[in-house]
């Protein structure tokens, strides 16, 4: 086995350059370390297991910030991630590397062993919990000692003027080796008495880095032609007497069974990313100071940076002059003279934009500063670049859904037209608004969250409007659907299928009927119409039966929208609606707070009527509806809300209504069934309701009869039911009272919107806490 032998620059042993990663001074730093050693070999510390994705990741047109995502091929997935940018030292190793012919792989644990050996460090937390708090209380207390002694107001700022503006490449490797010893001296003995797990890990994986170095060595490269590239934190580590991993210990290694591939990945995700991604607030800053450093020209990055700012508060309305712009660079510049420091840090960049551009309001400039610091960027990958095949799949489908501009960090609307275009040649373009309705759903359906359906002000059938955004968790989502099929069609019909087979209510059965429809997902049609049918023979939730009937008529209501054929629907349709006809009245002995479910149901089994008239029993509907309004034994106020279907159809003359009205509002119905009733009836159609002042007439003198206690039990019910009432509704109850009391509108309106006493808010909270004792 051979031994790994650390070397250091400047001798002749071997080159270990510790960076921080996503840090541009680091990258800066070491692509001119690069140039000088030349190595024939570059070491990586990155997953060892994704080696042969480092040819994808320099492809033309891969454009970053993009990941390695590695996740587990069995359910619950699991994922790790390896976040790079642009200004990442190990992507800018990777680049010089290839485009030097040297060698290059990476050197860290593989993925497979990573996540179980997490997975065990997970488990163990919380086992110690006071000498975990205490070595966090001491590394806290590191990192606040430092920023202390440096004299800055924070960690990120003391980081960025003494490291990131270091662009002498000898004094930079010295002050980060420094920095990292120091760390590690300071915390390493309290980690391995507090977070022994923590600190294990981190030990075999330096010890499996050794074993690739050694590997290296003993393939004949020499100890002078590699450059490992690590984390500062493992510098120390690799050059320790710790032996590398041995044959037996790489073997022993726990494993999971995973696949990795590439994914594009966002600016908005790396400023909260952790581990890979720790330590960059800021992504779309420092790729600003990326770009001035390689110009030579880290100077111009204050005035860059406050120039944008205040490019971005004008066009948000807020006014700016470029006085005011240049005055805040001049504050900058002396805010850094009074640090001590060569150039200008995020933190002084911010205190100058809220002093001058702000005028001292943090408010005024945030949201710009926010969107100069961490930005919008989102990468990208290429066709041929390594995907799984849904990923690929998805590329495909949203370049020919002409989709590309909505792959944005930034939510966008999209309006869809589902009818034909017949101004086009192209069958594919005349249906390209419906393809896409079928693939928004397929995506929601798999659960991966690029486009969400909102509510669209157009009642037209044909009009769909859906937002539009894309982010890193969308990638990972897509990753997952990979486990269930190789398509987007193929993975969503494995999922419908899978819905199907654990569905026992029959309202989720047909719910994932009308998923089938508009996912054009036609293949599981036959097994979800059986299963209606048979949960429909043994059914007697009308509830569920009514929205079954709702679902399977919206599907046959917009065929022609969606081009499909829906003949199959209308014996199941039928049938459906028959068995809810005949369930309805045993079903409608419900109690007040499964009145409104019940109600919506009849709703639905309404406007099944109405479109659906010709495939279904209307007369036999009406009868039940009518019997329901008649009784005096089901739930008074589904009874009040069969009377307004009737009303609304005008299948109940004025005579009969009045005799119904006087029945219900008699002097000896109990004050809080009339009043639910009177509820019921107000819940549909009250235009026909404010236009009968017979029922009016009656409601007034059932009301000035009741006693103390009926009034107040009504009273209960009959707010709740004016409550849902419109403003004009209620304006126009304003002109029946006064009709009704023979006083002026004005005077009852005034009355009526006028502000409570206290003693008449007092006797309205008394009412709530009434207790009725049904």
């Amino acid at each position: 086995m051979a031994k790994a032998v650390q070397r250091v620059p400047g001798t002749e042993r071997l080159n270990i350059f510790g960076v921080r990663h996503l840090s541009p001074a680091s990258a800066y730093n070491l692509v001119a370390f690069l140039k000088k050693v030349k190595p024939k070999c570059v070491l990586i510390e990155g997953p060892s297991d994704a080696t042969h994705l480092i040819e994808h990741l320099t492809k033309k047109g891969v454009k970053m910030p993009a990941a390695i995502l590695s996740y587990t091929t069995e359910s619950p997935v699991q994922t790790v991630l390896y976040p790079f940018a642009e200004y990442s030292a190990e992507y800018q190793a990777i680049r010089w590397a290839v485009k030097n012919n040297a060698t290059v792989r990476f050197i860290d644990l593989p993925t497979s062993a990573t996540v179980r050996l997490k997975d065990r460090w997970i488990a163990t937390e919380g086992k110690d919990a006071e000498k975990q708090v205490e070595y966090h209380k001491t590394e806290a207390h590191f990192y606040a000692d430092t920023v202390k002694l440096a004299g800055e107001k924070d960690y990120e700022t003391f980081w960025e003027r003494n490291y990131e503006h270091c662009l002498e490449m000898t004094a930079f490797m010295e002050k980060i080796s420094a920095y990292s010893d120091t760390m590690r001296s300071c915390l390493e003995s309290k980690q391995w008495e507090s977070e022994k797990v923590e600190a294990s890990y981190n030990m075999v994986r330096e010890s499996f880095m050794k074993r690739c170095i050694a590997d290296a060595v003993a393939e004949g490269y020499e100890e002078s032609e590699i450059v490992a590239v690590v984390g500062a934190y493992h510098v120390s580590g690799l050059r320790s007497d710790l032996n590398p991993m041995s044959d037996d210990e790489i073997k022993s290694l726990p494993h999971n069974s995973v696949n990795i591939t590439l994914m594009p990945y966002s600016y908005y995700r790396l400023s909260t990313q952790s581990g890979y991604g720790a330590g960059n607030l800021a992504p779309a800053y420092f790729e600003m100071m990326w770009q001035c450093i390689n110009s030579g020209d880290l100077d111009r990055l204050a005035p860059l940076y406050l120039s944008s700012l205040g490019d971005i508060t004008r066009r948000e309305g807020n006014y700016n002059s470029t006085a005011s712009v240049i005055e805040a660079v001049r504050l900058c510049h002396g805010l850094v003279s009074i640090a001590g420091g060569m150039y200008p840090a995020l933190a002084d960049l911010h205190d100058s934009a809220v002093c001058l551009l702000g005028e001292g309001s943090l408010e005024t400039v945030a949201q710009a500063m926010a969107r100069i610091d961490v930005g919008t960027a989102i990468g990208s990958l290429p066709e041929g670049v390594s995907q799984t095949p849904v990923q690929e799949d998805m590329a495909r489908q949203i370049k020919s859904l002409k989709l590309e501009k909505y792959r944005s960090a930034v939510a966008q609307d999209l309006v869809l037209d589902l009818r034909e275009n017949r101004t086009v040649k192209s069958r594919e373009a005349a249906f390209i608004d419906l393809s896409r309705s079928i693939f928004f759903n397929r995506l929601q359906l798999l659960g991966i969250n690029f486009s969400r359906y909102s509510h669209n002000s157009s009642s037209s059938s044909w009009s769909e409007k859906w937002i539009l955004q894309w982010a890193p968790e969308v990638e990972i989502e897509i990753v997952e659907a990979n486990l269930k099929g190789e398509t987007i069609e193929n993975a969503a019909a494995f999922v419908l299928k899978e819905k199907l087979d654990n569905a026992q209510m029959i309202g989720e059965v047909a719910g994932l009927m009308r998923t089938a429809f508009i996912c054009r997902l036609l293949s599981e049609v036959p097994n979800g119409l059986m299963r209606l049918q048979t949960l429909c023979t043994e059914g007697t939730d009308f509830i569920q039966i009514a929205s079954a009937c709702y679902e399977i008529s919206r599907i046959i209501q917009y065929r022609d929208v969606r081009a499909i054929d829906t003949t199959p629907l209308i014996s199941v349709l039928s049938q459906l609606f028959l068995r809810a006809c005949l369930v309805q009245f045993e079903s409608a002995i419900v109690d007040d707070d499964n009145a409104d479910s019940f109600i919506s149901g009849m709703d639905s089994m309404h406007t099944v009527s109405q479109e659906q008239f010709e495939h279904i029993d209307d007369e036999l509907w009406t009868a039940k509806v009518r019997e329901l309004c008649d009784s005096d034994s089901r739930n008074a106020k589904v009874s009040g809300a069969a009377a307004a279907l009737l009303m609304e159809r005008n299948l109940i003359n004025d005579a009969d209504l009045g005799a119904e009205v006087s029945r219900r509002l008699s002097a000896g119905m109990p004050g809080d069934l009339a009043a639910m009733w009177f509820e019921g009836l107000c819940s549909r159609n009250r235009h026909v309701l404010l236009s009968r002042m017979s029922i009016w007439n009656q409601l007034d003198a059932y009301l000035d009869n009741l006693d103390t206690e009926d009034f107040r039990r009504s009273l209960v019910y009959l707010r709740r039911a004016f409550g849902t009432f419109s403003p004009r509704e209620k304006n126009a109850i304003i002109d029946i009272l006064a009709d009704l009391w023979n006083l002026d509108a004005a005077s009852v309106g005034e009355i009526i919107s006028g502000e409570l006493s206290e003693e008449e808010e007092k006797k309205l909270d008394e009412l709530n806490d009434f207790d009725f004792e049904f």
